[in-house]
């Protein structure tokens, strides 16, 4: 694709079997492992059996009375989230979801020829990675487009592999599993 169109967005906004990955990466690794507030830290009860919590996004805090559509009042001080773990782990919505497709929402994509299933779309409720509605990241493309660069560049440039087989998830900032700091990546250059 760079090789065609150059560092050019166009080139960039081509790379849907990239866009898929990091897409099912966010899907299966949420990056967003608790609730943060103001003035006060409320972590989510874990379902996870790793003791690393992938539950709640988009936290808001209600300031004003609020009645939802479905009837639901919320009062000022309530805390808010949406449950993106479980959605995502939801085989109503993704088949097989505990299996890691790199290429899920690539096929979703061609099947269906649309820009719905990018890492950047917010123009449905199914993928929540950038926010939503009027909190919608306004960096989103930027971030994607260095992501793509430095992943690109990386591809092209070295030979990768892990440095242990599986990753092993053990260090931790806050509430989030990373990977274990010991690890490393060994790279080799082309």
């Amino acid at each position: 694709m760079v090789a065609e169109k150059g560092w050019t967005m166009e080139a960039l906004d081509s790379m849907w079997v990239l866009d898929s990955f990091f897409r099912e990466t966010r899907r299966t690794r949420p990056h967003t492992d608790s609730i943060y507030f103001p003035h006060h830290f409320l972590p989510i009860p874990s379902t996870q059996t790793d003791g690393c919590r992938r539950e709640a996004i988009l936290n808001r805090l209600v300031l004003k009375p609020t009645t939802l559509s479905d009837g639901t009042h919320l009062t000022p001080g309530t805390q808010v989230s949406v449950a993106y773990g479980a959605r995502e782990s939801d085989p109503r919505y993704y088949p097989s979801p505990a299996t890691f497709d790199p290429l899920r929402f690539y096929k979703l994509r061609t099947d269906r020829s649309s820009n719905r299933f990018s890492v950047t779309d917010i123009d449905s409720n199914e993928y929540l990675g950038f926010g939503g509605g009027r909190n919608t990241c306004p960096g989103r493309f930027f971030a994607v487009a260095i992501i793509k660069t430095a992943v690109v560049q990386l591809l092209l440039e070295y030979d990768m592999t892990p440095g242990c087989d599986p990753m092993e998830l053990t260090s931790k900032f806050e509430d989030q599993c990373l990977p274990s700091f010991k690890d490393r990546v060994k790279f080799r250059k082309l």
